[in-house]
Formats: structure tokens, C-alpha cells, sequence
């Protein structure tokens, strides 16, 4: 927005309002309860969780250590971006036998010996 004035948020903590750019978001998995649910499932199956984003102001991030947490997301996010350009795409897409995968199958097998053929035909009767 304009100079000196920015939108303000609410902590979902403890209810401080706090100017957005000082506030702390960070993603997070709400669990609800099956029986609350019950009606508004219909046909669908039932989604147990949903991501929301999560709003905390400065003194709460602290607190809950959300500063912590979100440099290990952050972490977690690079790594797997790294991944996809060494894998391709899909990370899961490797060669068999990197990683500990079909170790023992790919472990050369001894040679079968072969009996010699006998070229002398028994005597017919």
C-alpha cells in the first residue's frame, strides 16, 4: 500500500493485531474431528486434515519457535527442488540399486556349469 500505512493482521494465538510485513505465516495441518464431519461428507471420501496458513504475531513466532520451524521448511523445500533437477521431474525415478534398493538382485550370480554332451551314442538293442 502507500507510505505508513500497512494492513493489519490478527494472531490466530493470541488475538494481537499486528502490521502484515512484521507478522509471521507459516502452513499448517488442522486435524478436525470425524464426527463433526459426518454430515458434510456425502460422497466424498473423508479428508481427515486441510493446510491452512497460519498468522502469529513477532512475540508468538518466538514463543512457538515458528522462526525455527520455517527455516527447516524452507530447507526441506530447496533440497527437494535439487532433487527434481538432478532426478527429472519425478524424484522417484531412479536407477535400480541407488539408495539401497534391489541390492541382493543386483549382486552377480555364480555361473552354471554345463556337463559336457557325450558325442558316443549308446549301443541300441
Amino acid at each position: 500500500m502507500g507510505r505508513g500505512k500497512e494492513k493489519v493482521v490478527r494472531c490466530d494465538k493470541c488475538g494481537r493485531e499486528c502490521r502484515k510485513d512484521k507478522a509471521v505465516f507459516i502452513e499448517k495441518m488442522v486435524f478436525s474431528n470425524p464426527v463433526d464431519r459426518k454430515e458434510l461428507v456425502g460422497d466424498n471420501g473423508y479428508n481427515r486434515g486441510t493446510m491452512r496458513e497460519m498468522c502469529y504475531c513477532p512475540s508468538c513466532g518466538k514463543h512457538l519457535r515458528v522462526y525455527e520451524k520455517k527455516i527447516e521448511q524452507l530447507k526441506r523445500q530447496k533440497e527437494r527442488s535439487e532433487n527434481r533437477e538432478q532426478f527429472g521431474s519425478r524424484p522417484f525415478n531412479r536407477p535400480q540399486g541407488q539408495y539401497g534398493q534391489n541390492q541382493q538382485a543386483q549382486q552377480p550370480q555364480a555361473p552354471v556349469v554345463q556337463p559336457p554332451e557325450n558325442t558316443e551314442q549308446p549301443p541300441a538293442v
